[in-house]
């Protein structure tokens, strides 16, 4: 998955829509949606104009004269900003060659993101309709993105709800991108939990 370009990530998730999902289509599912959450939370940070790093200022200077792989985030940074002012983010969809990029250069430590192996299990269980308790930080959102998703992808309408209206705006901006694999109507809804 890891080669693929953003384009053919939606395009192998479009190809398990609507299908019964045996072992092998869910193992599938959840390699995309791996890959995706990996792509979102992880390298698009260095397009958000807060992230801090001692190397960054050299991909977004255009004085600096780049070659290879640093050329390759140069001017993917430029293309992402010059989009974004006129597409909804989570619609800009980059080539393979941005990520391998990202892979070999001096931000890949920082900009790694993985889902653990529990929160993908726990996105296991929960798609077969199993409770799952996970403590604070053990990365609920994570988890809840991959039965979530799964779901959408199975033409079945999914509800993720959560405690608190700063969770659920928190969640919804961090994850939008991977929820629109399936291209869900991926809103939030803010309001008043007090009790009636």
């Amino acid at each position: 998955m890891s080669q693929a370009s953003d384009e053919e990530l939606r395009e192998r998730a479009e190809a398990l829509r609507h299908g019964a999902f045996d072992n092998d289509t869910l193992a599938e599912c959840f390699a995309v949606i791996n890959e995706t959450i990996r792509r979102r939370i992880g390298a698009w940070q260095v397009f958000d104009p807060a992230y801090v790093h001692s190397d960054i200022s050299r991909y977004r200077d255009a004085a600096h004269d780049l070659t290879g792989t640093d050329k390759t985030i140069a001017e993917t940074l430029a293309y992402v900003s010059e989009e974004s002012a006129s597409r909804y983010f989570a619609d800009i969809d980059l080539p393979a060659e941005f990520y391998g990029a990202v892979r070999e250069s001096s931000l890949a430590d920082a900009l790694r993101f993985e889902p653990t192996d529990e929160q993908i299990a726990a996105g296991r269980l929960m798609l077969d309709r199993t409770v799952v308790e996970m403590d604070a930080g053990e990365g609920k959102t994570v988890a809840a993105a991959f039965p979530a998703i799964t779901q959408a992808l199975s033409e079945r309408k999914v509800h993720v709800i959560t405690a608190n209206d700063y969770l659920a705006l928190r969640d919804a901006e961090l994850l939008a991108p991977a929820y629109e694999i399936p291209r869900p109507d991926g809103r939030h809804c803010a309001g008043s939990h007090g009790r009636r």
